[in-house]
């Protein structure tokens, strides 16, 4: 888990793996809420890599690899997902492959070491 989580704008990032970035929908300010699933992938984005931010992008293993983890983190969470709404079919992870994951996303190893 980060060690603090930072609301993102146009002119903030976050740049270090302690600090997670929570992107805010703009309908958020008027219900006063925040979805659990809009926590959820911002918790598991690795926000703070440059990586993120170059043309043309992360490659399909990490698109992969995101998707299963908001998939695994929805499923422990007790919140039904249909794998049709993603791009690439997700995979429920183990344990071990989540920690695999969060660990090279914290290198920012985006498609695995």
């Amino acid at each position: 888990m980060p060690q603090r989580i930072d609301e993102l704008s146009r002119t903030y990032q976050v740049s270090d793996s302690g600090r997670v970035g929570l992107e805010i929908p703009a309908e958020a300010y008027a219900s006063g809420t925040v979805s659990i699933q809009d926590v959820a992938s911002n918790l598991i984005r690795p926000l703070h890599c440059t990586a993120m931010y170059k043309e043309p992008g992360p490659g399909q293993k990490y698109w992969e690899r995101e998707f299963s983890l908001y998939f695994t983190l929805m499923h422990a969470a007790g919140i039904k997902v249909d794998p049709a709404e993603f791009p690439v079919q997700p995979r429920l992870l183990t344990p071990a492959e989540t920690e695999k994951i969060m660990n090279d996303y914290a290198d920012c190893e985006l498609e695995g070491a």
